[in-house]
């Protein structure tokens, strides 16, 4: 039986399976160019996440933060890379991401409501 991460998610936010985090993992290796902030961090990162299709994925850094990815599943020219953020912690990720994209995914906003 494959092991998941303990982390809590929101949808559209989904855990990624031990089995299926080596994919992200080289991906994330294969996208840092040269001169990428993560290329020496990224190569011990873990993947735990993924936003449904969108090619964003969550990785624990070897330091104990947390990155946010946009994959673009292709190897990128030098001088490009992979779009990201650290956050310090997860539950600063949560606040800074996890949670509107899942307001944004159920549209929960408030404001957006109509009240006629």
């Amino acid at each position: 039986m494959e092991r998941q991460s303990p982390l809590f998610l929101l949808t559209p936010w989904g855990r990624i399976c031990t089995g299926e985090a080596w994919f992200y993992e080289r991906q994330l290796i294969r996208e840092l160019g040269a001169k990428h902030p993560l290329k020496i961090l990224g190569r011990k990162a873990v993947a735990l996440a993924e936003l449904g299709s969108t090619g964003d994925v969550l990785y624990l850094l070897p330091d104990c933060r947390f990155a946010q990815v946009n994959l673009g599943f292709s190897e990128y020219e030098l001088g490009e890379w992979a779009n990201f953020e650290i956050y310090e912690t997860y539950v600063d990720w949560m606040l800074a991401k996890m949670l509107p994209d899942h307001i944004e995914f159920f549209e929960l906003d408030p404001w957006a409501w109509d009240n006629e």
